[in-house]
């Protein structure tokens, strides 16, 4: 386990899973990919191993949603997303290859039944409920902002600028295989 102190230092040095509860009680799980962390997290960091390590181990109990506008801005094949929003929970992660320092992270991936905090032990409940925040949890609503810690429906005014920089790194790396044949 990595220490708190370096992780309040450098969180977006740190590649985590973390988790939040919203309004209604779903539950979310959200990767980091070495990214902005809210200091709501950070603040409750040790929780989350027990967290990670019950949710992980539960079976999948609905069908996995894929958010096809978000899908194709990440790498395909990736499994993961979906083995995660099987449990019955929705999946964010952040374009971290081209914003590494961008507050919005991306709904992947959701069920077609969400998990609730309630349905949880209390050991569980009782961890998580430190990180519930006051925002109402929504398919509709893909982009989740640490920033102000709500979602949103529209997208982030910096949304087409990773698309470019992509791009402009497809082109470099494209460029550079060239001058390596």
């Amino acid at each position: 386990m990595i220490l708190k102190e370096d992780i309040m230092l450098y969180p977006e040095a740190f590649d985590i899973d973390w988790f939040i509860v919203f309004k209604d009680g779903e539950v979310a799980q959200f990767f980091s990919s070495g990214g902005e962390i809210p200091k709501l997290i950070l603040e409750h960091y040790e929780d989350l191993p027990a967290i990670a390590n019950y949710l992980n181990q539960l079976p999948p109990t609905t069908n996995s949603i894929e958010n096809t506008f978000t899908s194709r801005l990440f790498h395909e094949g990736n499994k993961t997303f979906e083995q995660v929003s099987r449990r019955g929970i929705p999946v964010y992660d952040r374009l971290e290859m081209v914003e590494p320092f961008d507050s919005i992270y991306y709904l992947l991936a959701f069920p077609e039944n969400i998990l609730y905090i309630d349905t949880l032990p209390d050991e569980i409940k009782r961890l998580l409920i430190k990180v519930k925040i006051d925002a109402k949890w929504h398919s509709d609503s893909p982009y989740f902002d640490t920033e102000t810690m709500k979602l949103s429906k529209e997208k982030p005014s910096n949304y087409e600028f990773p698309i470019q920089k992509k791009s402009m790194l497809e082109n470099i790396f494209d460029n550079f295989k060239s001058w390596l044949s």
